[in-house]
C-alpha cells in the first residue's frame, strides 16, 4: 500500500483555510498514487483549540466542514482528526475523533480514548474519552484507527500506567492490516526519538504496519515538529 502523509500547518478556527490545506494534500497524494492519504489530529479546527469548542456554532462548523470535506473525497480513502458530536445525557458533548472518508461519506470514525491532562495537555477539560475499539474495514482492509495519545500507554514509556484503558489491545492478535495514529503530539528535547521507538514498539505488539502522521508548525507557545513516519510490522523504519 502506498500511503500518503499530509503533515500540514494547521491554524486554529480557521475552517476553511485548513480543509483546503488537507483538500489540496490529498489531491496531490492521490495524483502521486496513494491508496490511503492521513492527516494530523484535529485538523479542521486546528489544535489545542481549547475553549473555544465552547463557543456556539464551533462544533456544528467542523462537522459541516467534515461533511463539505467527505463530498470532495473519492476512491482513495482520507483519514484526518475532527471534532465529534456526543449525544448522550451523560458525560461531555464532545469528542476527540478520527474519521475515515471514502467515496464521499463519512465512512467510519473513532473517538480518542486517552485524554491528556498532565504538561501543556488539559484534554480532560474538553473531551468525554471513547471506548477501546476494533478495526474498522475500508476498501477491503483493515484499519486501526488511534488519535495520539492512545498509543502512548505503552511499557517504556513516561506516560504508562496513567490510564486504566489500552486503545491497542482490541487491534492485536491479527485483527488489522494497518493501524493509522492521526498525532498532535508537541516538540521536546529528544521527543522524536522516543516517539519513532514507541511506534516501532506498537507495530510490533500489533504485528501490522504503523503509520504515524504528526502536526506541524506553530500555536503560540506550542511548537509541533511533525517528524511524521511509516513502519513495518517487524518495527523497522520504512520513511520519515
Amino acid at each position: 500500500m502506498k500511503v500518503g502523509l499530509g503533515q500540514i500547518n494547521t491554524r486554529i478556527a480557521d475552517f476553511e483555510g485548513n480543509a483546503a490545506k488537507v483538500l489540496d494534500a490529498y489531491r496531490e497524494a492521490v495524483s502521486r498514487g496513494a491508496e490511503i492519504v492521513v492527516f494530523p489530529e484535529l485538523a479542521l479546527c486546528g489544535y489545542p483549540p481549547r475553549d473555544l469548542i465552547a463557543r456556539p456554532g464551533f462544533l456544528a462548523k467542523d462537522h459541516e466542514t467534515l461533511q463539505s470535506l467527505a463530498v470532495d473525497t473519492g476512491s482513495v480513502p482520507l483519514v484526518l482528526g475532527c471534532l465529534g458530536e456526543r449525544k448522550s445525557d451523560v458525560g461531555l458533548q464532545v469528542a476527540n475523533r478520527v474519521a475515515a472518508l471514502h467515496n464521499g461519506v463519512v465512512l467510519a470514525s473513532r473517538d480518542k480514548t486517552l485524554l491528556p491532562n498532565y504538561d501543556v495537555f488539559d484534554e480532560a477539560r474538553y473531551f468525554e474519552p471513547g471506548a477501546p475499539a476494533g478495526p474498522v474495514s475500508i476498501d477491503g482492509r483493515r484499519l486501526g484507527l488511534t488519535v495520539c495519545e492512545d498509543i502512548w500507554n505503552q511499557p517504556g514509556v513516561d506516560v504508562y500506567g496513567r490510564y486504566a484503558a489500552d486503545p491497542i489491545q482490541p487491534l492485536c492478535g491479527g485483527a488489522i492490516d494497518l493501524l493509522v495514529n492521526v498525532s498532535a503530539s508537541p516538540w521536546g528535547v529528544g521527543k522524536g526519538a522516543i516517539r519513532e521507538n514507541l511506534v516501532r514498539d506498537v507495530a510490533r505488539r500489533v504485528e501490522a504496519p504503523v503509520v504515524y502522521c504528526n502536526l506541524v508548525g506553530g500555536a503560540d507557545e506550542l511548537i509541533f515538529d511533525g517528524r511524521s513516519l511509516v513502519v513495518d510490522a517487524t518495527g523497522r523504519t520504512l520513511a520519515r
